[in-house]
C-alpha cells in the first residue's frame, strides 16, 4: 500500500461524503505481493484488507485544500520548470503535452 493509495482514499471518502452519503468505515483492499497460487481456483489472500478509518479521519480535513489547491494549477500560468524525467515518475503527466504546445 502506498501513499497516493491513502490519499486517493481520502478524496473518494471526501467525494462520497460531499454528495451526501455516510461513510460506517473505509478500507483498502489491495494485492498481498507474497501470495502463491495454489491452483484449483483458489485465490483466498490474494487480496488484504487494510482499515484506514484511522488515518482518513487525520488527513480528510486536509482534501479540501488539495482541490483548491489542484484548481489553481489548472487555471494558473504553466510552471517554468522544464518537461523532464522527473514528469514521467511515478506517473506520466497529463500536462506534458500542453506545456510543449501541443492541444488536444
Amino acid at each position: 500500500m502506498k501513499p497516493e493509495h491513502v490519499q486517493d482514499c481520502a478524496i473518494q471518502a471526501w467525494v462520497h461524503q460531499g454528495v451526501g452519503y455516510a461513510l460506517d468505515s473505509i478500507s483498502l483492499a489491495h494485492i498481498d505481493n507474497q501470495f502463491r497460487y495454489r491452483g484449483d481456483g483458489d485465490y483466498d489472500g490474494l487480496l488484504v484488507e487494510k482499515d484506514l478509518d484511522d488515518e482518513l479521519r487525520n488527513i480528510l480535513p486536509s482534501v479540501p485544500t488539495w482541490v483548491e489547491k489542484a484548481k489553481e494549477a489548472v487555471d494558473g500560468p504553466l510552471p517554468k520548470t522544464p518537461v523532464g524525467a522527473h514528469c514521467t515518475k511515478p506517473y506520466a503527466c497529463p500536462f506534458a503535452a500542453r506545456r510543449e504546445g501541443v492541444r488536444g
